[in-house]
């Protein structure tokens, strides 16, 4: 798994902190690698609270795209949904209110420990001195590769391929080419569309070079598998 510096994880930390970015179903199920008909079914039983509930067609935040990935987590670990909301809810509040510096999450399916924690702030339940050896962790700014045993693949949220990047800033938080305002997707569109090869693509572009509009094709054919 490719890891973040730690100036990305300052930024990730900030953008958890409020609704940044804009995405519809189908990017939120892309790029959180969680299936469109289960991010729909979340938003429709309360599962995960929208933070735009007034915009119409629905639209997911930047945060949001790692909450599903959480609530992913918490239901492979076969956390029931009542509690799943309830505890992705108190994630959520903790990041608003910055009151601690989440990186980790452990769960066994029944209590849920946060970084080195060895209890369950929620109930107070301890855990047994062995059990947080061997459970899994979610590292909740960090980029996945697959989540629990359904193994969902979901791109790293700051620079999902080697020349793209991702910031709720730019573009609503669309994939684009790395220092730049250009789409991974308006890349694909160019190339599935209107049939041009990235040496075409790139010469629309003053600056770019053909090996980044084939990674941008390569990432949003691999995104377009997840919905």
């Amino acid at each position: 798994m490719a890891t973040l510096t730690d100036d990305q994880r300052r930024e990730v930390r900030q953008w958890l902190r409020y609704p940044r970015g804009r995405y519809t179903i189908e990017r939120a199920s892309q790029l959180s690698g969680v299936p469109r008909s289960t991010v729909y079914d979340w938003r429709r039983h309360d599962i995960l609270a929208s933070d735009f509930p007034t915009i119409t067609p629905k639209v997911w935040s930047y945060r949001e795209l790692v909450f599903l990935r959480l609530i992913a987590f918490l239901r492979s670990r076969s956390m029931n949904r009542p509690e799943v909301a309830d505890r992705v809810a108190s994630i959520r509040r903790m990041l608003e209110e910055d009151t601690d510096d989440i990186v980790t999450i452990r769960s066994d399916g029944h209590a849920m420990f946060l970084n080195s924690d060895d209890y369950d702030r929620r109930s107070g339940e301890a855990a047994f001195p062995t059990m947080l050896d061997w459970i899994e962790e979610f590292y909740l700014a960090e980029p996945i590769a697959e989540l629990g045993s359904r193994r969902l693949w979901g791109p790293n949220l700051v620079n999902p391929s080697p020349r793209t990047m991702i910031s709720p800033w730019v573009m609503a938080g669309d994939p684009c080419l790395t220092g730049t305002r250009i789409a991974t997707s308006s890349m694909f569109a160019l190339h599935t569309e209107r049939g041009l090869v990235a040496s075409a693509i790139a010469n629309l572009y003053p600056g770019v070079e053909p090996e980044q509009v084939r990674d941008a094709i390569e990432l949003e054919q691999r995104l377009r598998q997840v919905a």
